[in-house]
């Protein structure tokens, strides 16, 4: 079975991309990872922003589980059918989708070009 990577950002582009993987995905019988990688402070302390809100390492990783969990439970409503599974990972997005999709042997990558922060311009 081939597998196919899905970066996303959760920007509008990266959504297309999301779907078309998924529609190519169910095409080809292939299995579908959805992929993450988040910001998080290099402090291993609390940042408070305005208004006391803390934001912290753990923090990070609970707003991009969340994001995630959302962009799985959109993908399940349209393609009821098909289970992905998903990474999320603390760093740079580009190295981390280069190194995760060299050790997983991965088949394919599908990304939007567009998305919020220009990845497509960090790996090419």
């Amino acid at each position: 079975m081939k597998t196919i990577l899905v970066p996303t950002d959760y920007s509008k582009s990266a959504l297309n991309a999301v779907k078309y993987a998924f529609a190519y995905a169910e095409a080809t019988k292939s299995k579908v990872i959805l992929f993450h990688a988040y910001d998080e402070p290099t402090a291993d302390l609390d940042i408070v922003l305005f208004g006391g809100y803390h934001y912290g390492k753990k923090e990070a990783k609970e707003n991009a589980e969340k994001d995630m969990k959302k962009l799985v439970s959109k993908m399940a409503k349209a393609f009821p059918s098909f289970k992905p599974t998903y990474v999320i990972q603390p760093g740079i997005a580009s190295d981390n989708i280069l190194e995760y999709a060299k050790q997983n042997k991965i088949n394919k990558i599908i990304m939007g070009t567009n998305g919020e922060h220009a990845l497509i311009k960090t790996l090419f």
